[in-house]
């Protein structure tokens, strides 16, 4: 029984990386780049980028707090010219 079970996880394992796993990779990064360029707008003055947004910024800050580190870390990482974005 053991068997059976371990062997169907393991198809399914192969039928999802074989079908979307590259479809949901993209999407992932395609939701921090735009959840980055939102933090740039919104809170980019903390990392001296200088983008006058309303008063309203500050009711996303709410939403944004657990993610500020790694935005921050992503915004300052050294990129090489060859690196795609």
């Amino acid at each position: 029984m053991r068997f059976w079970r371990r062997f169907k996880e393991a198809l399914k394992n192969i039928i999802y990386g074989m079908t979307v796993a590259d479809m949901v990779q993209t999407m992932r990064k395609k939701k921090w780049e735009i959840e980055s360029a939102l933090l740039s707008i919104t809170i980019g003055d903390m990392m001296g980028l200088p983008v006058n947004a309303p008063i309203y910024k500050y009711v996303f800050l709410v939403y944004y707090l657990p993610r500020i580190n790694a935005w921050m870390r992503y915004i300052a990482r050294e990129r090489d010219f060859l690196e795609k974005e």
